[in-house]
């Protein structure tokens, strides 16, 4: 059941960014979605499920240069290493949500650059990255709780964990001696 949610999330990601760069705008949904699951699930599934949905994202847009599979690991990689731990709030997702998107945002601009020789002007790229990192920001918690939700519904583990309360911390931990064996 876990594999299929995986496969739907990303299948949904894939179908809102191809329908958002029809439109020309620059999602990111993808890479928010692969983070996502990368706290669910096994992070190293999670960086094969990237390039696996780069390649396709890659196909899908006909690139000449196939780098939407290195940009999203990329980005997922940021996400993780912003966040090591897992999350017990949806606010602890906002941060690495913010840096997934930017780091997303800053690897296609140097692929556009790479492919057309057109540098973006610094401003319109200035605004883009302003832009984007509160989308993100704002998108990745949204995002965690309407996901775990699901999840949650379907018997999946979500990706927020249960806090440990202080006084659990303050409880003296009781040890037991090792039995010994009686001899008859």
């Amino acid at each position: 059941m876990k594999t299929l949610f995986f496969f739907v999330l990303l299948f949904l990601s894939l179908l809102i960014e191809l329908l958002a760069g029809s439109l020309g705008l620059p999602l990111f949904l993808s890479a928010l979605v692969i983070y996502y699951l990368a706290l669910v699930g096994p992070a190293a599934a999670a960086f094969y499920l990237a390039i696996l949905l780069g390649v396709v994202l890659d196909l899908s847009y006909g690139r000449e240069l196939p780098a939407t599979a290195v940009v999203l690991t990329a980005a997922l990689a940021t996400g993780r290493l912003m966040h090591l731990k897992a999350p017990v709030h949806s606010f602890e997702t906002a941060l690495p949500g913010m840096g997934v998107i930017l780091t997303a945002l800053i690897g296609d601009a140097l692929t556009n650059f790479a492919l057309s020789r057109q540098p973006e002007s610094l401003g319109s790229f200035f605004w883009k990255l302003i832009f984007f990192g509160a989308l993100g920001l704002f998108l990745m918690p949204l995002l965690t709780l309407s996901l775990d939700a699901v999840a949650g519904k379907l018997g999946i583990p979500g990706a927020l964990r249960e806090p440990k309360s202080t006084f659990d911390r303050l409880r003296p931990r009781r040890v037991r001696e090792p039995r010994t064996r009686r001899l008859p």
